[in-house]
């Protein structure tokens, strides 16, 4: 080929794992929206920093001229807590840290250090949540029926599942929904059950965002440009629904992926956007008739490491962005005007 090929790997998850879309974020625009740095975590191996790796470079054995750039990752999963803590999961170095707003340490977790458990998780965290007492739940990639609930001084609090610990009905997922609520799905006699954790109680069924209101909500992209909304009671035990409203609305733009991010207390919906040609991204925020209310627009800053952690929006409605550069991780905080 005589140059290199650039692999612009795009990782989205959504529903059943917080987010995470490879893209670059710059200066933001928000209508409504006012964004502020609040914190800034350089990269490196030091207690106050954040681990990432260098792109992979591999070249064709035949021909030295051709070769793939492949992105290792970075810093995943990222939590805010209502003391404006930061939570990161940094799954290719099977790490889970966390720092105070000034930017010290709160804990490392991560394995290789004097503050990892085995009991809280191996093989790197699948999925994690904070509650309103900054109780921390680990979800320990399939490898555990049970989902640890740790503090932030290193103890485990409780072992957690609808079984039982010791039981071997594994964790497949937790999902955060509104706050202090998860959703609990556990593989069980064959079929993957789902619980909603909630008051230190497991209640059968769960949906993919519990609101405040009691209602459930889940969106999904139809084509490139229509998003559907959907509403409906609460998913018994194997998972039917029963009532729904369903609407669909039209994006003034091609879409090349989107997700939820969640429904805060005041019953908004907030959607991550992104586009396949610009890497542009937008979290777009809907009110409870589902039409756009508001955007804030994330564009493109491609920079060596060509990653980025998806937004966070609190329960409250405050938008944290985590925008990666060269020599690390700046956060902002979008608040409303």
């Amino acid at each position: 080929m005589g140059e290199g090929v650039r692999e612009h790997q795009k990782r989205f998850i959504a529903f059943s794992a917080l987010l995470a879309v490879l893209i670059m974020f710059s200066s933001g625009v928000g209508q409504g929206f006012t964004a502020t740095e609040i914190l800034f975590i350089e990269w490196g191996d030091g207690p106050n920093q954040l681990k990432i790796c260098e792109p992979f470079i591999e070249y064709n054995p035949e021909d030295s001229s051709e070769f793939t750039i492949t992105d290792c990752g970075g810093p995943g999963q990222a939590f805010v807590d209502k003391n404006e803590n930061f939570y990161f999961t940094l799954y290719y170095f099977k790490g889970f840290k966390a720092f105070r707003s000034d930017g010290s340490l709160l804990f490392d977790y991560s394995e290789g250090t004097p503050g990892y458990n085995p009991e809280f998780y191996r093989n790197g965290v699948g999925q994690f949540y904070v509650d309103s007492l900054c109780r921390i739940y680990i979800n320990g990639s399939f490898d555990y029926d049970y989902v640890a609930m740790v503090d932030t001084l290193g103890n485990l609090l409780a072992k957690l599942s609808p079984y039982g610990a010791g039981t071997g009905n594994r964790m497949v997922s937790l999902d955060r929904n509104s706050d202090d609520a998860l959703l609990f799905r556990v593989r069980h006699g064959g079929q993957t059950m789902l619980y909603t954790y909630r008051n230190q109680q497991f209640i059968p069924g769960g949906c993919e965002w519990l609101a405040v209101d009691g209602n459930c909500y889940w969106v999904r992209k139809i084509g490139s440009s229509t998003i559907e909304f959907k509403k409906y009671g609460d998913r018994d035990s194997v998972g039917e629904v029963g009532w729904q409203e369903i609407v669909t609305r039209q994006y003034p733009l091609e879409m090349f992926n989107m997700g939820l991010l969640g429904v805060d207390d005041n019953m908004k919906i907030y959607l991550c956007i992104v586009f396949a040609e610009t890497d542009e991204a937008r979290v777009a925020v809907y009110d409870t008739l589902y039409q756009l209310e508001t955007e804030i627009v994330l564009p493109s800053s491609p920079n060596r490491y060509d990653w980025a952690t998806n937004p966070f929006v609190r329960h409250d409605g405050v938008v944290y962005e985590f925008r990666g550069t060269d020599n690390g991780m700046h956060i902002y905080r979008w608040v409303r005007e």
